[in-house]
């Protein structure tokens, strides 16, 4: 899914484009994409990524766009994708102490939030 090869082999790789307003000095947000399936209630992460925001960057309004890592993935059908965008991650928290964070999440009428999923048919 998020991983695919266009025509001249480039790799292909989804993205999140949001507008945020981290409150705190070097914030930082989490972005999961999960295959979700309803029949049992449970997701899998198929990628993430992180963006970190500086202390300048704090209370300011800024759209980001983030391209999550790659992945080679089949989702089963009937299966849903899911987005959670979270601001803290024991995996890149600086140590045990990081804090969570406080951001916003709008999307302005001139660069509204988006997720953008390649898809490649299966044969």
């Amino acid at each position: 899914m998020p991983h695919e090869r266009g025509q001249a082999g480039h790799v292909l790789v989804a993205e999140l484009r949001v507008t945020v307003k981290p409150q705190q000095a070097d914030a930082m947000i989490v972005a999961y994409l999960l295959d979700h399936d309803p029949a049992v209630g449970r997701a899998h992460i198929i990628t993430h990524a992180l963006c970190t925001f500086s202390a300048e960057d704090a209370g300011q309004a800024l759209t980001v766009t983030i391209p999550l890592q790659p992945a080679d993935y089949v989702a089963a059908k009937g299966h849903q994708l899911q987005l959670v965008i979270d601001t803290h991650d024991p995996f890149f928290a600086y140590d045990a102490t990081t804090p969570a964070f406080t951001i916003d999440i709008t999307s302005p009428a001139d660069t509204e939030s988006y997720l953008d999923v390649p898809l490649h048919p299966i044969d």
